[in-house]
């Protein structure tokens, strides 16, 4: 069995391995190329020579020497598997040719780590050489690109590790922008993911990185001096379902929560919120005042989404996101209205009507400083007034308990919806499941409908007989015969 000492004096040696390997690389950078063993070519080897000897025909692709064909899942990112062996690339600036290459100098497999020397030459003159760490796993990659939108020559290392699928893997990469007053790459170099997307419209490069159950992403501007600069973070957590988008130049949180309130592709636009507006101001629709907070619908990105923002103690928080011709037509179609003893609650039902449709009320209400959902009404727009929704103190204990009278869209089948307050959660249950005449003719879903008649104080429920004709029966609101559970938002 090895002692501690022993442990501690192999870490040791390694450590001194590692750091007299990174101490060579040092060296050699200041010696000049001419020592560096494998470079794909040096001055004197002969340029051409060494670029007869690479693969690779057009710029921006990587090449290098005795080749070894680059897996499918990495040719489709755009990089090249290093597999030790030093890269030749070309490309042209202003009119003048230049040439990058790049060596692996050092490789810590333990540690994952590699040491790389990039050298740029004009015609046979090396004019920059410097030195690059990188972790790597399973593939090192580099390629060329404009991140910073200023029409030059950026240069990027970048590694991935873990999976070969999309999704299943982390990634890396060093981003080198072209400085066009030295005629050479910034070697204070930009560390970002290497899976991205360039927006030219915006001027915005978006990377992302994670795994299955986790996602980050990403969003850079131009900062000063044509430098990229982080303006979003959006971190998605598809194991609890939520998720946490950050403005990263106000230092501020855009919103916080979970995906049941707002989903991914609603996080999207809260994502580009203040990027994709062209400038133009959001403008508030409504704004209705409670005790402890207020409520507002205003665009999100204007003519794309609206958002629905409440103004707390913590400040403006975005509750619900809402997409042009996916949830709304016109603004207009949102309203809002306050009540209060609703539920065991204060707080304010918002309608959404769909014109010459549909038309669907939500009542919400503060609890711990979040808005929650109590309960949900619909019917088409052409019965808002026939069916309708009424706030009741049903038990006569002063707590004003919700029946809605809704109607499915599908087949036109009315019901009634009762909620009711336990001082703890919110109850619903169906009045329709209270019939029991015996001459009931159930031939499907519309062999009965449901009403509840305020006047009355009943639920009436309207059947199909079996020898002809209709019949109805009254119905006493009795919550021991409703059956109720635990209201769940669906929608």
């Amino acid at each position: 069995m090895r002692s501690g000492r022993d442990t501690m004096r192999e870490e040791g040696v390694k450590r001194a391995v590692a750091a007299l390997a990174l101490w060579v690389c040092v060296a050699v950078l200041c010696c000049g190329a001419s020592e560096w063993k494998h470079v794909v070519f040096l001055p004197d080897k002969g340029r051409d020579e060494a670029l007869s000897n690479s693969t690779g025909t057009e710029t921006g692709e990587a090449e290098y020497a005795d080749a070894v064909p680059a897996p499918q899942w990495l040719r489709e990112m755009g990089g090249w598997e290093a597999d030790d062996k030093g890269y030749v690339m070309r490309f042209t600036e202003g009119g003048t040719e230049y040439t990058v290459t790049m060596e692996k100098c050092y490789e810590d497999r333990e540690e994952e780590e590699s040491v790389f020397v990039i050298c740029l030459w004009r015609d046979e003159e090396r004019i920059q050489q410097f030195s690059s760490m990188l972790s790597q796993e399973s593939a090192e990659k580099w390629w060329l690109d404009d991140m910073n939108f200023d029409g030059f020559t950026d240069l990027l290392l970048g590694s991935v590790k873990g999976g070969r699928f999309q999704g299943e893997y982390m990634n890396n990469c060093h981003v080198y922008l072209w400085d066009a007053e030295q005629g050479e790459f910034h070697t204070d170099c930009i560390d970002m993911p290497s899976e991205y997307v360039r927006y030219e419209e915006s001027e915005t490069v978006v990377a992302e990185s994670g795994h299955g159950r986790y996602r980050r992403k990403w969003m850079y501007g131009m900062g000063e001096e044509g430098r990229l600069s982080v303006l979003r973070q959006w971190d998605i957590n598809y194991w609890d379902e939520s998720q946490v988008i950050l403005d990263m130049e106000k230092s501020g949180v855009l919103y916080e929560g979970s995906m049941d309130y707002v989903s991914e592709e609603e996080g999207e636009e809260i994502f580009w919120s203040g990027i994709l507006d062209g400038g133009q101001v959001q403008k508030t629709y409504w704004t209705v005042e409670a005790e402890e907070y207020g409520i507002s619908l205003r665009d999100l990105i204007p003519g794309r989404s609206l958002q629905l923002v409440m103004d707390g103690e913590e400040g403006e928080t975005i509750f619900r996101v809402y997409r042009k011709d996916i949830d709304y037509g016109f603004p207009s179609e949102y309203s809002v209205t306050p009540f209060e003893n609703l539920l065991g609650h204060n707080g304010f039902y918002m309608d959404v009507r769909y014109p010459d449709w549909f038309s669907t009320r939500y009542y919400y209400a503060l609890e711990y400083g979040k808005l929650v959902c109590l309960a949900d009404s619909f019917r088409p727009s052409a019965f808002e007034e026939e069916r309708s929704d009424y706030m009741v103190d049903l038990d006569g204990d002063g707590d004003r308990e919700l029946i809605c009278n809704v109607m499915y869209g599908g087949d036109g089948a009315g019901a009634v919806e009762i909620y009711r307050y336990d001082g703890m959660r919110v109850l619903s249950g169906s009045g329709s499941g209270l019939l029991d005449a015996e001459d009931w003719y159930n031939w499907g879903t519309n062999s009965q409908w449901a009403e509840y008649l305020p006047d009355e104080n009943v639920i009436r429920i309207h059947y199909t007989r079996e020898e002809d004709g209709f019949g109805y029966k009254d119905y006493a609101v009795d919550f021991e015969e409703l059956n109720m559970s635990r209201y769940e938002e669906d929608y």
